[in-house]
């Protein structure tokens, strides 16, 4: 008789780091889940932290954000202060550009 076959091992868990822009805002509430860089005209996704509002909204890093509520972006930093000055449970309409194409996304601020 041949002797069983090893059961499989589970795969290694993957460690992510945290995106810059994604640290917990005061009252304990997480971030939206972007790391932001300035881009012409827009504005960069340089990541998006798994399980996040952006990324459950779809977004991705190499995406460009054009606006934000019909709102022309100009700065990570404008981008990131809308966000983290809203209340629980806002919803933002973003438009953005991934490679030739144009599309938009929801983002909701998470809850605590």
């Amino acid at each position: 008789p041949t002797p069983p076959a090893p059961a499989p091992r589970a795969p290694a868990p993957r460690v992510v780091a945290p995106a810059p822009q994604a640290r917990a805002l005061p009252g304990n509430r997480p971030g939206i889940g972007l790391a932001l860089l300035p881009s012409p005209g827009a504005v960069l996704v340089s990541t998006v932290t798994p399980g996040s509002s952006a990324d459950i909204a779809g977004l991705v890093a190499g995406d460009l954000l054009l606006d934000v509520d019909g709102k022309p972006v100009t700065s990570p930093a404008e981008v990131a202060g809308t966000f983290n000055s809203a209340p629980s449970g806002r919803t933002f309409f973003v438009n953005l550009k991934r490679g030739d194409r144009r599309a938009s996304a929801i983002l909701v601020v998470p809850f605590k």
